[in-house]
């Protein structure tokens, strides 16, 4: 299987459960949610589509956490995902400083 390269990703939710939105290089949307040890990622048209598709899912902690920071993610995926170097920490609806 072809690793899909990620190249847009955006944390829209800081707190639990924690949930990235972005854009494959393929143009297709990307949702991520993580919670309680469960890694979703879907893909769509569009983010509600991407956030609604059916997921690829893994176990990926069995303390069952409620957050994941993007360094968990890529370890998590790495043999199916590429990501970005670093995500877009800007949450939608914060209003950042200045």
């Amino acid at each position: 299987m072809d690793v899909i390269q990620i190249v847009e990703l955006l944390k829209v939710e800081r707190r639990q459960p924690t949930r990235w939105t972005g854009r494959a290089a393929d143009g297709r949307w990307v949702y991520v949610r993580y919670d309680w040890g469960l890694l979703e990622v879907g893909f769509g048209e569009s983010p509600e589509a991407a956030a609604a598709a059916p997921r690829w899912c893994r176990m990926v902690d069995e303390r069952y956490e409620r957050s994941m920071y993007l360094a968990a993610l890529k370890r998590a995926t790495q043999d199916l995902f590429a990501w970005p170097s670093r995500d877009d920490q800007r949450i939608e609806g914060e209003v950042g400083p200045g």
